[in-house]
């Protein structure tokens, strides 16, 4: 099961990448919930149409946008996918220095495919601790 996931996991970053955001959110279902970094000025918790509506003012927000996978790993019923974010601001098309980032997809039951919702941390420790307090 935990190589479907990672599979699954790759697919949806090579998804994201190609710019076609509305087919991700499809994807991750109806009731997926996002959660953002805690330090974002809007962090809460999105899903539906909300979701929507904050992930596309967030990709407005930016000219460039790609997410490089440096690595995934299973942490309980978690997976753990670290990566970078390359971004460009729309105003100037200057690019943001980069920063690590690990984003936390985690999993209704051991069966499930797809994750429920999914957290972002720009703290690997903290992403790592969310992970195992759910296994």
């Amino acid at each position: 099961m935990a190589r479907d996931r990672i599979e699954w996991a790759e697919g949806l970053v090579e998804l994201w990448n190609s710019g076609d955001y509305e087919r991700w959110l499809d994807e991750m279902g109806a009731d997926f919930e996002f959660t953002p970094d805690p330090s974002f000025p809007d962090a809460d918790t999105y899903r539906g149409e909300d979701l929507r509506r904050w992930l596309r003012d967030w990709i407005s927000t930016w000219r460039e946008n790609r997410f490089e996978l440096i690595g995934v790993e299973q942490v309980g019923d978690a997976l753990l996918m670290r990566g970078r974010w390359h971004l460009a601001t729309r105003q100037t098309g200057g690019e943001v220095p980069l920063q690590d980032f690990t984003l936390v997809l985690f999993y209704d039951d051991d069966e499930a495919q797809r994750p429920g919702r999914m957290s972002a941390y720009f703290d690997h420790g903290q992403a790592r601790d969310a992970a195992r307090a759910t296994g």
